[in-house]
C-alpha cells in the first residue's frame, strides 16, 4: 500500500457539545427548565429546526421557540405538560476559579442511557475560547447531546450554560489532544438574557454542600432531551459502491469487500451553509463510516473544509482503527488516487477530523480534485497493524449532494 503525504500545520478545532446525531434527519441537545413549562437551551441546538419536542422522564411534548439569541448561544422554548420542578440560577457569590462544577444532560443519545449522564469537575477558566467574556472554562466531561445542559456548583445551583468542547489541537511539535477543555455560557449571560426577555427564574445562594448523588437526583428532575427534526435535509434513496480492501499476508492481492453508500445534505444550524453526508455500509464485515464535509466558517483556524470521518462496527468484538492518514481522490475504483492537502487527527476511538489545508494554491487543487474524481480512497490502520483501504465512490448522488452543498460554500 502506498503512503499518504499530508500537508501538516497546527489546526485548533472548537465544537459545540450538543446536536448528537439520532437519525438521519434529526439531532438532540439538552435543556433545563427555569420556569413552569418554560426551558434554556443553545440557539445552535434548535437552529433550523422544522420541528422540536421536548423528551422527559415522563414522555415526549411539542415545544416551540420563543426567542434566540445567536451571539450569547442562548434559545428559550415552551413546551406545555412538562414537570414542574425548574433550575434555580445561583445569586450572591460569584464563581471562583477552581470551584468543582457538574454537568447533567443527554449526550450520545441512543447511545448512552436514556436516564441522563452526569459529570463533574472543576471551574478551570473565568473567561471562555480566546478571553470570550460571557462564557467560562471548566472540566467536567461533555459529549456530543451535553449542549443547552446546565453547569451546577455544589449546592446544586445553576452556575452556567454547556456551549462547546475543545476536541483537539493537532500542535504538530507536541501532537497532542487537550481533555475536557469545554465552554459554558456564564450566568451573567443566561440570567441578564432571560431578564430582558421577561422570563421569571429562581435563584438562591449557595449554603450546604450536597453530595454529588443528590445535586444528580435534582438536575434530573428539571433537565430535559430536545430533539429537533432538521430543515431541508436532502437523502437519495439511491445507494452507490462502497469496497473494502484488506491486508491479507497470505494473498498477495488481499481481500475485497462490496458495500454500499448513500450521500445526503444536510444543513448547518444556521442555514447558511449545507454539509455532505455519507454514510457507507459493509454488511459482511459489519463495518460502518459515516463522513461528514462541511466548510469551515472559523476565521482563526488554517483549514478551508473539515471532514469528519466516524467508524462503527457491530455484532462482533471491535477492531479499532488506529490511524487514518488522510484522503485520497481518484477517477475510477481501479485507479491511483492523488492525496488531498490537510492534516488528519484521531480525535476519538473510531473517530478521525480532517482539516483541509486552507494555503491558497492547496485549497484550489483540493477543490478541483473533490469536483472532478468520482471517488474517494480512505486508508487506514486497524490497531494490530493490519493495513486497508476503503473505496467510496460519488456517483450521480454524491455528486448531485457536492454540487448542492459547494453552492452555499461560495
Amino acid at each position: 500500500m502506498r503512503r499518504i503525504p499530508i500537508i501538516l500545520t497546527a489546526l485548533t478545532i472548537l465544537v459545540s457539545a450538543g446536536s448528537s446525531l439520532r437519525a438521519q434527519s434529526s439531532s438532540s441537545g439538552t435543556a433545563f427548565a427555569v420556569a413552569p413549562e418554560t426551558v434554556v437551551t443553545n440557539d445552535h441546538v434548535v437552529a433550523g429546526c422544522t420541528s422540536i419536542e421536548v423528551v422527559s422522564l415522563d414522555g415526549r411534548r411539542k415545544a416551540t421557540v420563543l426567542q434566540t439569541n445567536s451571539e450569547i448561544d442562548i434559545a428559550i422554548i415552551k413546551v406545555a405538560g412538562i414537570p414542574h420542578a425548574v433550575a434555580k440560577l445561583r445569586t450572591g457569590a460569584p464563581v471562583r476559579l477552581g470551584e468543582p462544577v457538574m454537568v447533567f444532560g443527554y449526550p450520545l443519545d441512543g447511545l448512552l442511557t436514556s436516564g441522563g449522564n452526569f459529570t463533574s469537575g472543576i471551574v478551570s477558566g473565568l473567561r471562555g475560547l480566546r478571553d470570550a467574556a460571557n462564557e467560562l472554562q471548566f472540566t467536567a466531561p461533555v459529549q456530543p447531546g451535553n449542549s443547552g445542559g446546565p453547569l451546577l456548583d455544589s449546592s446544586g445551583l445553576v452556575v452556567g450554560v454547556v456551549r462547546s468542547k475543545l476536541s483537539l489541537n493537532a500542535a504538530v511539535a507536541m501532537g497532542d489532544i487537550p481533555q475536557n477543555v469545554n465552554f459554558g455560557i456564564k450566568l451573567e449571560a443566561l440570567s441578564n438574557y432571560l431578564t430582558a426577555q421577561k422570563i421569571p427564574f429562581a435563584t438562591a445562594s449557595p449554603t450546604t454542600n450536597l453530595t454529588p448523588a443528590t445535586v444528580a437526583e435534582q438536575a434530573q428532575q428539571f433537565t430535559h432531551r430536545v430533539e429537533c427534526i432538521d430543515r431541508d435535509s436532502v437523502v437519495s434513496t439511491r445507494s452507490e459502491r462502497a469496497i473494502l480492501y484488506e491486508e491479507d499476508t497470505r494473498n498477495p492481492n488481499g481481500r475485497r469487500y462490496a458495500g454500499t453508500v448513500r450521500w445526503e445534505t444536510r444543513p448547518t444550524d444556521d442555514q447558511a451553509d449545507a454539509t455532505v453526508v455519507a454514510v457507507a455500509e459493509f454488511a459482511t464485515r459489519k463495518l460502518g463510516l459515516t463522513l461528514t464535509f462541511s466548510r469551515n466558517r472559523d476565521q482563526r483556524l488554517p483549514a478551508s473544509h473539515l471532514v469528519d470521518l466516524k467508524f462503527a462496527s457491530a455484532g462482533v468484538p471491535q477492531r479499532d482503527i488506529k490511524n487514518v492518514p488522510g484522503l485520497l481522490m481518484k477517477s475510477a475504483e481501479a485507479t491511483r488516487g492523488a492525496p488531498l492537502a490537510g492534516i488528519s487527527v484521531a480525535v476519538g476511538s473510531g473517530q478521525f477530523l480532517i482539516g483541509l489545508s486552507s494555503r491558497s494554491d492547496q485549497r484550489q487543487t483540493n477543490m478541483k480534485l473533490l469536483a472532478e474524481r468520482s471517488w474517494f480512497d480512505i486508508p487506514f490502520y486497524y490497531s494490530d497493524g493490519q493495513r486497508a483501504i476503503l473505496a467510496i465512490e460519488k456517483g450521480p448522488t454524491g455528486n448531485q449532494a457536492f454540487q448542492r452543498a459547494s453552492a452555499s460554500w461560495q
